[in-house]
């Protein structure tokens, strides 16, 4: 307070202020060791490229993939025999029982989200949604077991239920039966079946002979016993009377519409049309119901949840 201005600024006052102190070159030295010493150390790893220089027990990240690549084919193999073993089983009770069982679709499908995910070790959502598809082709599996078992039987009996009744009902008027004689094809059929139920053609042969002519086919090892029984069936047919071969229209022609329709069921379009039928005929309303569940069930399996 009591010094001025010139005086606390005078020339040389302040001439020492920030000015360096000689440092002892030992002593700088020797706290820098000890700085060094006192700080955290870090563990540095190197990443190995190639085969490792050191033996471990650990497979290395190249074995790990082949590994989980190998598991693939077989989650994709549990995924289908899974289901496919439950599918048999469920066409199975439907055939002895009679019933669909819709519920049947549940464990069709967790059994094919278990066959997948037991050899994976994941569970994500992707996971869950491909759970879902095995899910569902596992229950289109069981359907199809359904249809071969009990649905292609139960058709084959309302066919032949229907063409019982039909041979028993309907009768031929005479108008049908003049117009009929004016073909070969009526008088050919019924007289071969005439004669197969007199036990001179089989009836596997007597299907043989109605597909050469209806379809023309005619196999090769086949075709000399056909021309034979063809010339058998027109003696047969000649030594008829006009009075007849009326009747024996009349008398014969069911059972000929029968087997006709006994033979394109064991034809291989008639297989695959049975077939269809029978696995539309495997769905019931209730499906609507238990197939979403089934499928849900099977994505909560895939993607880890209870």
């Amino acid at each position: 307070g009591d010094m001025s201005a010139d005086e606390a600024f005078s020339d040389g006052m302040w001439d020492d202020f920030g000015s360096e102190e000689a440092v002892d070159a030992a002593d700088a030295a020797r706290q820098e060791a000890i700085a060094q010493a006192s700080a955290p150390q870090r563990e540095i790893r190197t990443a190995h490229v190639g085969p490792s220089q050191t033996k471990s027990s650990q497979p290395h990240a190249a074995a790990k993939f082949a590994v989980g690549a190998g598991k693939i084919p077989l989650a994709i193999g549990a995924a289908l025999l899974f289901p496919l073993g439950a599918g048999i089983i469920w066409g199975l009770i439907a055939r002895v029982s009679g019933f669909i069982f819709c519920w049947g679709a549940i464990p069709v499908a967790c059994l094919a989200a278990f066959g997948l995910t037991m050899f994976m070790q994941r569970r994500t959502v992707a996971i869950g949604l491909l759970a879902a598809l095995f899910g569902f082709v596992g229950i289109i599996e069981g359907k199809l077991c359904i249809a071969k078992f009990a649905g292609v039987r139960e058709l084959q009996k309302m066919v032949d239920s229907g063409l019982e009744e039909a041979m028993d009902t309907e009768q031929l008027t005479d108008e049908q039966v003049d117009e009929m004689l004016q073909d070969e094809w009526p008088l050919y059929a019924v007289a071969t079946i005439d004669l197969m139920e007199q036990g001179q053609f089989e009836k596997e042969f007597v299907g043989e002979m109605f597909k050469a002519h209806l379809m023309d086919e005619y196999p090769d090892e086949l075709a000399d016993a056909i021309a034979q029984a063809d010339e058998k069936v027109n003696a047969t047919i000649d030594s008829w009377s006009p009075a007849q071969r009326r009747q024996m229209l009349k008398d014969k022609w069911p059972a000929v519409v029968a087997n006709s329709a006994q033979l394109f069921m064991a034809s291989k379009l008639g297989g695959v049309l049975t077939m269809g039928l029978a696995f539309i005929g495997s769905f019931a309303l209730w499906d609507l119901l238990f197939i979403p569940m089934a499928l849900w069930a099977a994505f909560k399996i895939g993607a880890g949840r209870e």
